[in-house]
C-alpha cells in the first residue's frame, strides 16, 4: 500500500495568504500581465509542487488524527508526490491548475469533482511565499470556480482553520457565503459552500453604486 493510501483518510485543506492581499489595492496592468493559469504538466510542474506542498505543509495539508510532527520530511514529500499523481492519472474526479509568473512556478490549486451529484470542492489552493501580495490566491480560486461551473458542477465547498481570518475573508468576499453539510469535519475546521447567487447580488450592488 502505498503512503498515499495510508495517509490519505482524510485531507482538508486551506489557503494561506499574508492579509496584503485583502487591501483595496487593485494589481497593475504588468502584474496581471505577467500571469498564468494552465493546467498541471508533471514534466514541468512536478518538482515544483511537491516542493511547494511539503514547504507548506502546515498550513494546506490536515491528516486526521495525525500530527504533523509525526510525520517525517521524507514521508511528506512522498505523501505530496503520490497525492500530484492521483490528481493526474484521475482527471475524470480531480482538477490541478497551476500558476506560473514569468514562466516561474508560484502557486496551484486542485479540486475534486462528482459529476453524478454535481458536487465538488476545492481541495487544496496554496501560494509560494516569494509570489504572494499579487492576487493570486484568488485569481487561482475564480479560475477554479469557473472550470468547476463549466463542468456543471453546481455545488462547491471549501474547508479552512476557523481561525485563518485571511481565508476565510477572502473565500466570504469571492462567494462561499452558505455553511457546508460536510461531515465527519474536525471542530477547529469549517467548510463552506460557494453561493454564486450571493455573490452576483452582490456585485450588482456595487455595480448600481458606482
Amino acid at each position: 500500500m502505498t503512503i498515499f493510501k495510508k495517509l490519505l483518510f482524510v485531507a482538508l485543506s486551506f489557503l494561506y495568504i499574508p492579509c496584503t492581499i485583502f487591501t483595496s489595492e487593485t494589481p497593475n496592468y504588468e502584474t496581471r500581465k505577467q500571469y498564468s493559469i494552465s493546467q498541471f504538466d508533471p514534466a514541468r510542474d512536478k518538482n515544483s509542487a511537491v516542493n511547494l506542498c511539503h514547504k507548506e505543509w502546515d498550513k494546506i495539508i490536515y491528516i486526521r488524527n495525525v500530527k504533523a510532527s509525526d510525520i517525517s520530511n521524507n514521508t511528506k514529500r512522498s505523501y505530496c508526490n503520490d497525492l500530484f499523481e492521483n490528481y493526474n492519472n484521475n482527471a475524470q474526479l480531480y482538477g490541478f491548475q497551476v500558476l506560473h509568473e514569468n514562466d516561474k512556478f508560484a502557486g496551484f490549486v486542485s479540486y475534486e469533482m462528482d459529476h453524478q451529484k454535481k458536487e465538488g470542492s476545492i481541495e487544496i489552493l496554496a501560494v509560494d511565499s516569494d509570489f504572494r501580495g499579487k492576487g493570486y490566491g484568488k485569481n487561482l480560486l475564480v479560475h477554479s470556480l469557473e472550470e468547476l461551473g463549466n463542468k456543471n458542477i453546481n455545488s462547491i465547498d471549501i474547508c479552512v482553520l476557523k481561525d485563518n481570518i485571511p481565508a476565510l475573508t477572502l473565500y466570504k468576499k469571492t462567494g462561499f457565503n452558505k455553511t457546508s453539510h460536510r461531515k465527519n469535519v474536525p471542530d477547529k475546521i469549517v467548510c463552506l459552500e460557494y453561493d454564486p447567487i450571493s455573490i452576483q447580488n452582490s456585485l450588482s450592488n456595487q455595480n448600481s453604486k458606482a
